[in-house]
Parts: structure tokens; C-alpha cells; sequence
């Protein structure tokens, strides 16, 4: 697989990929160094994924697009056309289009003599009263096969009568329910009868639920605290967290809520979208923590991840934890590659420019547990 190069007022570049990831942008370090306008420091980064490669924004301020169109990830087909700012490259890939196969036409057998058909003979005249038998079917099949269309037709219209009716009728119910509930339960159980097994069915048998559950509720007066806090969660002026703090809050100074249906279902819709809410956040900071790591921005990736440990509990803060442990390995392992790098350009006669990189890479290091090693590693190189 290539990559073509294309940079305003320079010759097109041809760049081989091969297992290794390639980071493009304006930092002299990067395996691709671009100059032109409108292209960040660390703008993307080409990965080597299994069938093939993909391309991922590192959060440039103009972003990256593919084919026209700005993306964060995105895997790579042939010809795809990657514009950085005024740059452009194009991934080509080394698949040789198949050749079509021409195909010859057929050539016609050219029929001889003047006869335009064979002779009516005396077993060819036998064979016409089968012929009529056979019309005779066909026309019987289709006159069937229409009264059958018509037939079924006609039961489809009138179940869908039927639907139509019934369905008007639960409407009139659920206006009916603040007034006469057990009129509008009757309702609701009639409907079931007459549509049994379709939709409108599960949405009356769930109305009748509702309104035994706010018979009950009408015997056992729910808490005023309660409703408003439903309220407040419904109309969203408070987050999934804040509401299943304040239930768990309020059934310890109620303990009489306990045994409530409507709280405890609402107990059960609080857990479950304080999880969807937490899943939801936690993504977020994982894919932005990854994309820092994979640029060596190891501070700031593990800076996401304390963020969210010191809002949240566990179980999300201890996967946290866990991240940032990760995240420190994979810093020492890089610290390892750089001591290796600054050491062979200071073999080589180039000390500034090993004291340079390990300087502009202290900040990546300074919030991971080898702040001290690489601050060595800079006074080494800074010895004369």
C-alpha cells in the first residue's frame, strides 16, 4: 500500500506503508512532516488494522475529511482522497483492476429452405380438443384465483374496520381514565377482546395496569417529595445520578415507600439509566484518553481519566484506575525508546538535538509515575 503526497508549490511524494503507524503533521518529528497551511502539529495518524488501514483525527483545529467528508476514524479504500488543510494525499493500493472478458456474439443458424413451418399432419389434429381442455383450466384457475383476492380482500377490510373502531374506543379510555377509571378499564379489557395479539391489545392491557396501579396509589397516597422529584426527572432538570441519590435519599427517611409499586418501578428506571448515563460518559472519556495515548499525550490522558474517577463511585472509578495503570506502562515503555533515541544522536555528535526532543517530550511524562526518570534523563544529556 502507498500514500501519495501532494503539497501546495512541492512535487508529489510517494510514501510506502507497511505494520507500522504513521503520524502526519507539522511537527518536525512526525513520519510525514507537512507545511502547509490550515494542518495541526499532530493532525492524524494511519493505522495498520487487520484487512487493511484506517485514519484517525488527533483532534486537529480543521479536522480531517475523506472524500470531502470530516471524520474521526475512518478506513481507508483505494483512491480515497485525505485533505489536511491545502494538503492532499491519496491512499493507492497495489490490486491491479480485473480486465473484462469481451464476449463474441452468437452467430444465428440461418434456416434453409422457403417453408415457414412444418405441415399440419392428421396426429396434430387430434391434438386440438386437448388444447381447449386446457384453456378451458386455465380460465376455471383464474376465475378461482380472483374469487379468492376478492375473498381476502374483503377480510382484510373488514379487520381493518374492525381496528380502526376498537382503536378510536381506547382513545376515548385513555381521555376517559382522570375521570371514571373502572369505565375506562372496562373499555380497555373490550379492546383486548375484539383485537387479541395485535399492538393496540399490549397497549390496553398496559393501560389497565396504570390505572390499577393509580387505584393503589389513590388507597396509599404516594409522598409529595416523590412526585416532584418524577417530575423533575421527566422533564430532565435533573440527571439520571442526582435522581437515584435522591429516591435512595427519600426511601430512608419514608421507609413506608418500600412496599409502593410506582416507586419501586421508578427505583428500577433510576439504576438502569444512571448505568445507560454512566456507560454513555465513560465511553466518551476512554475514546478521548485513547486518542492522547496513542499520540504519546499520556498526561492528559491520564488527567481524563482522574476527572472522571473524582465525580464518580465505582464501579466506573475503579475501571478508571485501571486505565491509568495501562496508561503507565505504556509510558515506560515509550521512555524506554526515547532514553534509546537521545542516547545514539548523543553518540553521534547531535547532544542539542537529544536534549531538544527529551525536553519537548517532559510534558507528555510529567503527569505519569516517570516524571522523576525522565527529568534524569534530561540532566544526563545536559552534562558536558
Amino acid at each position: 500500500m502507498k500514500l501519495k503526497v501532494m503539497q501546495p508549490d512541492q512535487a508529489p511524494q510517494i510514501y510506502e506503508l507497511g505494520q507500522e503507524n504513521v503520524r502526519i503533521g507539522r511537527c518536525p518529528n512526525s513520519d510525514i512532516h507537512l507545511d502547509g497551511t490550515g494542518c495541526s502539529r499532530d493532525h492524524c495518524i494511519i493505522e495498520c488494522v487487520q484487512g487493511g488501514y484506517q485514519v484517525v483525527d488527533l483532534g486537529s483545529f480543521n479536522g480531517t475529511k475523506v472524500n470531502g467528508e470530516r471524520i474521526t476514524t475512518h478506513k481507508l479504500q483505494a483512491q480515497d482522497k485525505i485533505q489536511l488543510g491545502k494538503n492532499l494525499l491519496v491512499f493507492i493500493t497495489d490490486s491491479p483492476k480485473p480486465e473484462k472478458v469481451k464476449r463474441e456474439p452468437r452467430k444465428r443458424k440461418k434456416s434453409k429452405g422457403k417453408d415457414k413451418g412444418p405441415k399440419k399432419t392428421e396426429q396434430s389434429r387430434r391434438r386440438r380438443p386437448v388444447r381447449r381442455v386446457n384453456k378451458f383450466a386455465q380460465s376455471f384457475f383464474l376465475t378461482y384465483v380472483a374469487f379468492l383476492l376478492a375473498w381476502v380482500g374483503h377480510k382484510v377490510e373488514t379487520q381493518v374496520n374492525v381496528y380502526n373502531k376498537e382503536l378510536n374506543r381506547y382513545n376515548e379510555a385513555v381521555q376517559l381514565m382522570e375521570q371514571d377509571k373502572e369505565a375506562a378499564e372496562k373499555i380497555f379489557q373490550e379492546v383486548i377482546k375484539a383485537v387479541p395479539g395485535t399492538k393496540l391489545a399490549d397497549k390496553a392491557l398496559s393501560a389497565i395496569a396504570n390505572v390499577q396501579e393509580e387505584k393503589e396509589g389513590e388507597k396509599n397516597p404516594e409522598n409529595s417529595d416523590f412526585k416532584e422529584l418524577v417530575a423533575k426527572f421527566k422533564n430532565r432538570r435533573i440527571s439520571a445520578q442526582d435522581y437515584l441519590q435522591n429516591l435512595e435519599n427519600l426511601l430512608l427517611k419514608t421507609p413506608s415507600l418500600r412496599g409502593n409499586k410506582t416507586f419501586s418501578r421508578e427505583l428500577r428506571q433510576a439504576q438502569k439509566s444512571y448505568e445507560e448515563e454512566m456507560n454513555r460518559i465513560y465511553g466518551q472519556v476512554h475514546q478521548l484518553a485513547q486518542n492522547q495515548s496513542k499520540i504519546q499525550h499520556f498526561t492528559n490522558a491520564i488527567q481524563y481519566y482522574k476527572k472522571f474517577a473524582e465525580k464518580h463511585s465505582n464501579p466506573w472509578k475503579n475501571n478508571a484506575r485501571k486505565e491509568i495503570q495501562k496508561i503507565n506502562q505504556q509510558a515506560k515503555k515509550s521512555l524506554e525508546k526515547l532514553s534509546e533515541k537521545t542516547r545514539v544522536l548523543s553518540e553521534q555528535g547531535e547532544k542539542e538535538r537529544a536534549v531538544a526532543i527529551a525536553k519537548e517530550a517532559y510534558p507528555h511524562y510529567e503527569g505519569t509515575l516517570w516524571r522523576e526518570d525522565i527529568g534524569l534523563l534530561i540532566q544526563s544529556l545536559e552534562k558536558p
